[in-house]
């Protein structure tokens, strides 16, 4: 259908901000932007690409700033990030967290769905592959419904509190509990 993006080396640029991603619309995401959803957190090392059928480009990419700890790697969704290392993810026990992302694989699907291989720890640990619903990028939307409602809500309230030494899905400003900040 015409949908192309590419990760790309900037010319006469620092080593350090020299790696970006564009599509037919031009530059979407470089080196040195703020992430939007990680408090601190820049974009970082451009290591994985990928286009759906509806033109919406995803990226892994490494985090510099001062993320939180263990929050080093992310998939993004444009400047959002849409799961990042150092969270829990559907599908693993509640005390368990993403440890890293694979940016050998990477795809996105045209129903909106992104695909990507990552490591987790915690109560398990080991590697597999994930499915992340591409929406547009709203970290509240914690049931990946598409819409932020009083399900995502209960999902917030239900992991009030610690997260453990991880990252949680309603911790939604990173600071390692679920609290008034995140609702």
């Amino acid at each position: 259908q015409g949908h192309w993006a590419l990760r790309v080396t900037l010319r006469d640029q620092p080593a350090s901000l020299d790696d970006a991603v564009i599509d037919a619309g031009g530059l979407l995401v470089r080196e040195g932007d703020p992430v939007v959803g990680i408090p601190d957190a820049t974009v970082g090392r451009i290591t994985a690409v990928a286009v759906d059928g509806a033109g919406r480009v995803a990226s892994i990419v490494d985090l510099e700033g001062s993320p939180p700890e263990a929050v080093t790697q992310a998939v993004m969704l444009g400047p959002w990030a849409a799961v990042a290392t150092g969270m829990g993810a559907n599908g693993l026990p509640a005390d368990a967290w993403l440890a890293w992302l694979g940016f050998e694989d990477l795809a996105a699907r045209d129903d909106g769905t992104l695909i990507f291989t990552a490591g987790f720890g915690g109560s398990v640990a080991g590697d597999g592959l994930f499915v992340l619903s591409a929406g547009p990028g709203c970290p509240a939307d914690l049931d990946a419904d598409g819409s932020v409602g009083a399900i995502d809500v209960l999902l917030l309230l239900g992991a009030w509190g610690g997260c453990e030494g991880f990252r949680c899905a309603g911790d939604l400003d990173l600071n390692g509990q679920v609290g008034v900040d995140d609702l």
